[in-house]
This record gives structure tokens, C-alpha cells and sequence, in this order.
């Protein structure tokens, strides 16, 4: 009975726990300026805090534990049945398909997408807090976000196509 409790207990914090990273991430975005800043500078801060940092971990954290665990999992090697001993092979083996197992590092790459798509809202709440009245520089927000649905469309849809629904 008890250790049922903590089991609910544990699945409930866990089920929480990422939507609450993406909530406080979202509080700490709404602190930026963007009038005066500007998105360049914006996309600049996500860019050496969430992208530098996905890239750095999939090629070095991520891939030593695909690595060291094809002994145990049949996904981490690179043709899927045969174990490649050679790191070097290893690594160019797997680089093309490395976006595909990026494992828990989805998070940062999530993080990122979101922020660009919340950017164009975030600037245009600014704007109407101010009380400014509707003018060019909304326009440009609006198509800028539609144009980041666009990217964010196309590469999810043509370059990883329908291996996204069951290898993420």
C-alpha cells in the first residue's frame, strides 16, 4: 500500500516535471526587452545558452553513451545488429543519424524552437502593454511568426518525414 502511494507519487512529479521547465522557461523569456534589445539579440542569447549547448552534448555526452551501450541496446549501434569496437567508425557511423537518438537532450532543442516561436508573440505583448497603436512593426511580427511556423513546419515534415512519430 505504501510503496503504491509512492509509486502514484512518483508518476505524478514525473508527469509535472517537464511541462513545469517549460513554464519557468516561458517566465524567464518574458523578461527580455524587445523594443529595445531586438530579436537579433535575442536569437543570439538562445543560440549560446540552449543550441551551443545541445550541439556540444550530442557530439560529446551523448554519443560516448550510445557508444557504451551497444552491448545493451540493439538501437545504439549503427546498422542496428553488429557492435562497432572502433570509437572513430563508430562516430562517422552514427553522425548522420545522430539527431535521431538525441536521447534527453530533445529538451534544449525543444526549448529553443519554442522561444523562437514565442518570440513574435512575446514583442507584440510588449507592444500592446505599452498601449502602442497597431502599426508596421506588427505586421512584421505577424509574419515573421508565420514564417518560423513555416521552418519549423519544413523541417520537421520534409527532412525528418515520418521518422519522427516513432523514433523520437
Amino acid at each position: 500500500m505504501v510503496l503504491e502511494k509512492k509509486n502514484n507519487l512518483l508518476r505524478c512529479l514525473v508527469q509535472i516535471g517537464v511541462p513545469s521547465f517549460f513554464y519557468l522557461s516561458g517566465c524567464t523569456v518574458t523578461f527580455f526587452n524587445c523594443e529595445r534589445k531586438g530579436f537579433c539579440k535575442f536569437l543570439f542569447d538562445k543560440t549560446v545558452s540552449l543550441l551551443l549547448p545541445f550541439i556540444i552534448l550530442l557530439h560529446t555526452v551523448l554519443m560516448l553513451r550510445l557508444y557504451m551501450a551497444q552491448d545493451y541496446e540493439d538501437f545504439t549501434r549503427p546498422d542496428g545488429i553488429n557492435i562497432e569496437n572502433d570509437f572513430g567508425v563508430y562516430y562517422m557511423k552514427m553522425w548522420p543519424q545522430l539527431i535521431m537518438k538525441m536521447s534527453w537532450l530533445w529538451f534544449l532543442m525543444a526549448l529553443y524552437l519554442d522561444c523562437l516561436v514565442v518570440y513574435p508573440i512575446l514583442a507584440w505583448t510588449q507592444r500592446r502593454y505599452k498601449n502602442e497603436p497597431l502599426g508596421f512593426q506588427d505586421a512584421q511580427l505577424a509574419f515573421a511568426q508565420i514564417f518560423i511556423f513555416a521552418i519549423y513546419a519544413y523541417l520537421n515534415i520534409f527532412l525528418l518525414g515520418d521518422k519522427t512519430a516513432y523514433e523520437w
